[in-house]
Formats: C-alpha cells, sequence, structure tokens
C-alpha cells in the first residue's frame, strides 16, 4: 500500500462560501476539479523514501493536522448553523409578534366602530324619544284644549237655552192679553230659534270634525316618525354589518400573506440544510481522496 507525505488541506474560505446577507443561506460546495490537481502535485515519493519512524511521524502528524482542520471547520459550520438558526428564530418571533399585533389592532378598531355606531344608534333613538315625547305633549295640549271648549260650548248652549227659556215664560205671560199677536210673534221667534239652534249645531259638527281631522293628522304623523326611526336603524345596522365584513376580509388576507411568506422561509431553510448536507458528502469524499 502506497502512502504519500502530508498534502496542504483546503481553508475553509474554499470549502463554504457563506454570503454576508442572511436572505442567501447556501454553501458553496469545493469543486471537484481542485482536488484532483491537488493530488497530482502531493509529493509521494518523498514520504516513501523516508525511513519508518520518520514516515510514521509525518502520516501522524499529517493525520493530526487533517483532524485539526476538520475540527475547525465543523466549528466554522456550527457557527454559521447556529447564526442561521437564530436568524431565523428571530425572523419567526417577528413574524409571529407581528401577526399578533395586528389581530389586536384589528379587535381594537371593530371595538371602536362598535362603540361608535351603539353611540350614534343611542343618539338617534333618544332623539326619536324627544320627538315622541313633545307630540304626546302636543296631542295631551289638544286634547285638554279641545275638553275645556267643548266644555264652554256647553255652558253657553245651557245659558242659551235658559235665556231662551225664560224669554219663552215672558212673552207667555203676556201673549194672555194679546193673543194673536202672541201667535205671529211666537211663531216668528221659533223660526229664530231654529235657524240659531242649527246655527249652533252645524258649528258644533263643522269644529268637532275638523278636531277629529287634526287628530287624526297627528297620529298619521307619529306612525311616520316611527318608521323613518326604524329605516333609520335598520341602515345604520346594514352599514356596521358591511364593515365589520370588510375587516374581516382584510384580517384574513393579512394572514394568508403571512402564511405564505412564512412557507417561503421553510423553502429556503429546506434548500439550506440539503447544501449543507451536499457540501459535508463532499468534505468526506475529499477526505477519501487524501488519504
Amino acid at each position: 500500500m502506497t502512502v504519500g507525505t502530508p498534502q496542504p488541506q483546503p481553508t475553509s474560505s474554499q470549502l463554504l462560501s457563506v454570503p454576508s446577507d442572511d436572505n442567501n443561506k447556501f454553501l458553496s460546495p469545493i469543486p471537484r476539479s481542485n482536488t484532483s490537481i491537488m493530488l497530482a502535485t502531493t509529493p509521494i515519493e518523498e514520504a516513501v523514501k523516508l525511513d519508518g519512524p520518520e514516515f510514521e511521524q509525518v502520516m501522524k502528524e499529517r493525520a493530526r493536522i487533517r483532524r485539526e482542520k476538520e475540527d475547525s471547520h465543523i466549528a466554522e459550520l456550527r457557527v454559521k448553523v447556529a447564526r442561521l438558526e437564530a436568524a431565523l428564530a428571530a425572523e419567526t418571533k417577528r413574524r409571529v409578534d407581528a401577526v399578533r399585533n395586528l389581530e389586536q389592532q384589528a379587535k381594537e378598531e371593530i371595538k371602536q366602530w362598535e362603540d361608535r355606531c351603539r353611540k350614534e344608534i343611542q343618539e338617534q333613538r333618544e332623539l326619536v324619544e324627544e320627538r315622541v315625547t313633545l307630540l304626546e305633549q302636543r296631542f295631551n295640549e289638544l286634547e285638554v284644549r279641545w275638553k275645556q271648549e267643548s266644555q264652554q260650548q256647553d255652558q253657553q248652549i245651557h245659558k242659551k237655552g235658559h235665556e231662551f227659556t225664560a224669554a219663552l215664560d215672558e212673552l207667555r205671560k203676556e201673549a194672555e192679553t194679546e193673543r194673536k199677536l202672541r201667535l205671529v210673534r211666537e211663531g216668528q221667534f221659533l223660526q229664530q230659534i231654529e235657524a240659531h239652534g242649527k246655527d249652533y249645531e252645524d258649528i258644533w259638527d263643522r269644529e268637532r270634525q275638523e278636531r277629529i281631522e287634526c287628530v287624526g293628522e297627528l297620529v298619521n304623523q307619529l306612525e311616520s316618525n316611527e318608521e323613518a326611526r326604524r329605516v333609520g336603524r335598520k341602515s345604520v345596522e346594514a352599514r356596521l354589518e358591511q364593515e365589520l365584513a370588510q375587516l374581516q376580509q382584510e384580517l384574513e388576507q393579512e394572514s394568508a400573506e403571512r402564511k405564505r411568506s412564512d412557507n417561503e422561509i421553510a423553502v429556503k431553510l429546506d434548500k439550506y440544510t440539503i447544501q449543507f448536507q451536499q457540501s459535508l458528502n463532499i468534505l468526506n469524499s475529499d477526505d477519501l481522496f487524501d488519504v
């Protein structure tokens, strides 16, 4: 078995070439042609010419140097792997914190929208209730006024009736002496009473109809205000649901983008692992060539 003299080993910069950029996490393998050149230039004949002890010492020294270089390469690789793992952990933590902050911000914005919409609904409800209270107050005032005027008109009618009765009594007393004149005057007077009574009845019916129409208008206005309040509340609720749906959609889009970015990082890490394994295989194959 022919054994050569110790050969110069490739440096760490020749074995691995790791760029300073954290985004490019790939290892550069050593070209096999360089190993072939080094093997071709190895002075094996000089080592064969040495004596037994010197040859053994040379082989031990060569093995020691190779082990030191291998340990140095492995230490460098471990440092680089640790640095890359720390960078990956920091990036993952940053992405997780960003997603959590985004979720917290979305929750706060949704809560603000809910509080604002509740406040607007409460203000509109208070405004409608205030208007309804005013309408009820006006309706009660009109009802009280209508009752007062009705009582006054009843009193006036009774008063007029008493006056007419007294006048009739007077006419009856005077008619004892003047029957013919009384009959003529009584007939005329009765016609006047009927005319006045009809006029008062017409006035009463007309005023009563006007009050009924006024009450109907107030009721219609109250129902119209209630319908407008209901429509406004539905509009506010629909707008709130639409804005909440839009916020939910934006949150889902942002989560999908974050997930896609994390998948890209995982793919790059897998590529780096494969490249690292290939570099180790190349190192092992170079050692076999050197022996």
